[in-house]
């Protein structure tokens, strides 16, 4: 998640603005469809290697799944729901913490842990807030200026957001919580 995180820290960082000017990502639309692969293939693999998983994580891992199609066969130079669903691969991507915390929890000594989850708690709550913004802001650009032809794609987003927003709270939720860690999954 780290490596897929620094490429897309390195087409955003420099300008950051360039996240709200989804025409010009043509420019890096290789790199971006290959780092949709990239995270879409670790979620698909968690799905079969990981039979303890929640299940709110379960569906997101679903919904990673059925958006790396869409964005695939999506042309990146218009204006579509395939744009929102990179976008949220891109916030997801950012909330690494949050990985580093559930790999190591129990590798760590509990007070080592705790900060652990200090810390991935204020970086996923920043990270998902501005991606919600920008799901929501872009949910109704998209939606006043879109022909029928994205309904079917604009009805799949609205459901895979409502998944992983689902997943999210339950994520969230435990992150907040003053459970110390323990070999009970979210």
């Amino acid at each position: 998640m780290l490596y897929i995180s620094i490429n897309f820290l390195t087409i955003f960082l420099p300008e950051p603005t360039l996240m709200y000017q989804t025409n010009r990502w043509v420019e890096w639309e290789d790199a971006l469809m290959n780092g949709s692969i990239l995270y879409a293939v670790t979620d698909i693999v968690g799905l079969f290697l990981n039979q303890k998983m929640a299940l709110s994580t379960v569906f997101h891992h679903i919904c990673t799944a059925g958006a790396l199609p869409l964005i695939l066969m999506s042309d990146i130079r218009e204006e579509g729901p395939s744009k929102g669903l990179l976008v949220y691969g891109i916030s997801t991507c950012l909330t690494f913490p949050v990985h580093i915390f559930f790999a190591n929890r129990f590798l760590v000594d509990n007070n080592t842990a705790h900060k652990m989850k200090v810390l991935a708690r204020i970086v996923y709550g920043f990270i998902m807030s501005i991606n919600w913004f920008w799901q929501i802001s872009y949910f109704i650009y998209i939606s006043l200026m879109q022909d029928s032809i994205y309904l079917i794609q604009t009805g799949l987003y609205i459901l895979m957001l409502s998944l992983w927003a689902y997943d999210e709270y339950y994520l969230y939720s435990y992150l907040c919580s003053y459970t110390e860690p323990s070999r009970t999954y979210y």
